[in-house]
Formats: C-alpha cells, structure tokens, sequence
C-alpha cells in the first residue's frame, strides 16, 4: 500500500485576502507624531542654496603690527583689500580683517569678512593661512548675512605671493546658506513648495 507524495487536497481561499492592519495610537503618540509632521514640514520649506564662488583679492593695504618677540610670534596685521571677480576685472566687493603669527614658518591665523558692495551680504571666516607663493590652504566659513544669511562651508586660498608684498590671492568658495538673491527666488519658491507639499503628504498618508 504506497502512501508516498500524498497531500491533503487545498482549496484556494475564496474572495479577496484582508490585509487591513489597525493601529491605535495613545495621546502621547499623537502628540509626538504630530510634532515630527510639523518638523518635517518645516525642514522642507526651509529653502536651501548651494553655490560655488570664485574671487581674486588683490593685496596692498596690509600694515604688521610686530608683538616684540625676537621670533616675530604674535605678530599681526589688518587689511582691508579691494575683491574682484573670477577674472580678476570688476570690484565686486572688499575683504578685510586680522591674521596673527602663529608660528616662525609664516603660518597665519586669520579672522576675515568678505562684504559685498552694499555691506548688508557679508561672509564670515577663520582659518589657517602661509604667507608664501603658491600655498594653498583650506579655511571655514563660519556664517553669513543678507543672502549668505546661515553659510556654512569652506573656502581654498591660493596665495599667488606674499599678502604682505601685496600679492593676490584666490578664493574659491564651496558654500551652503539658506537665502537667495532675487535671480534665484523663483526656482527658491517653487523648490520650498514643492518640498512642503510632499512633507504634508507623507504626514497625512501616515496618519
């Protein structure tokens, strides 16, 4: 009497299958869920901007104020240098500030603003700096104004010479900040929206 491969007969399940899965949420579930839409939402239309800039400051105005250490140490100076665009034609702005010896290889800390024309834009920076040609260091932005309201990044700074004989130097900044000028509002607008809009989605359909 074979009973090998012998299976009980099944039948398909008729109609459609449930799968309606119920949760119930207490009112302090609510509550947080209710503040993580809303954080959501908020992040989304919080418009951001990413931007690359490129400036030339040409040197010249830079006056070393000496600390009276032999090794020169805790020196300092203040600048207050015209900018210009990429191609190192049209004023664009000015850049100032302070930078101090830190060491006896020409290595400066330095605390900069970089101010657009009508000194409501500004940018905030401090870093590391060689006064030597041809070195290229990396510093922070720290902040911003106007419409570089919230900067954060970095900027790289190739000196093309001593700054104290006068020299260029090239910026290039790699920048997030959160307002725009008026020729990136629209696509600003339409981006914060847009992100809005798919926040408050997700929101409703979790719910």
């Amino acid at each position: 009497d074979l009973k090998a491969n012998h299976r009980p007969h099944m039948h398909p399940q008729e109609g459609p299958i449930d799968t309606t899965i119920s949760v119930q949420l207490t009112p302090r579930d609510s509550r947080m869920f209710s503040r993580s839409c809303l954080l959501l939402l908020a992040f989304a239309l919080v418009g951001t901007h990413a931007a690359t800039l490129t400036y030339v400051e040409r040197g010249g105005s830079d006056q070393r104020v000496p600390s009276g250490l032999p090794s020169g140490l805790g020196d300092y100076t203040v600048f207050n240098n015209d900018l210009y665009d990429e191609e190192n034609q049209s004023i664009v702005g000015k850049h100032d500030g302070t930078c101090t010896l830190v060491n006896d290889l020409e290595r400066w800390f330095c605390v900069w603003n970089v101010l657009m024309p009508d000194e409501q834009n500004k940018l905030f920076l401090h870093g590391t700096i060689f006064d030597a040609e041809d070195r290229t260091a990396v510093v922070g932005v720290v902040g911003g104004s106007g419409r570089f309201f919230g900067a954060q990044g970095e900027a790289t700074v190739v000196s093309h010479g001593e700054f104290l004989g006068g020299a260029t130097t090239t910026w290039t900044f790699s920048l997030d900040y959160e307002l725009l000028d008026s020729n990136d509002a629209a696509t600003s607008l339409v981006t914060a929206l847009g992100g809005g809009v798919l926040a408050a989605l997700m929101c409703v359909l979790a719910m």
